[in-house]
């Protein structure tokens, strides 16, 4: 039987370079993100201005899509704590 190499560490590393957010692009999108106070603020990557103030990833990805799946339904996200809505920036003029 053949053996892997998921225990040797340069290939822990390169899948790992795979999905951070520099790599990913998906990950690296610039989010617009709207509070409750009507404050718009533009981050570079949502899933790293989540773990900076305390906000759960998981909750913000869903908002940004509108819904979740929650006990075999689809269920629909209205906000996460004080952020009422979260955008992709498509193009990088917007952020100037």
């Amino acid at each position: 039987m053949r053996e892997n190499n998921y225990n040797n560490l340069e290939v822990k590393e390169k899948i790992r370079q795979k999905v951070s957010g520099e790599k990913n692009g998906f990950a690296g999108l610039p989010r617009k993100i709207t509070f409750n106070n009507g404050e718009i603020k533009v981050v570079k990557n949502l899933t790293q201005f989540a773990r900076e103030n305390n906000y759960c990833t998981s909750h913000l990805h869903h908002l940004e899509k509108g819904w979740k799946i929650q006990g075999g339904k689809k269920v629909r996200i209205l906000k996460c704590k004080d952020i009422v809505k979260v955008e992709s920036v498509k193009i990088l003029k917007e952020i100037i």
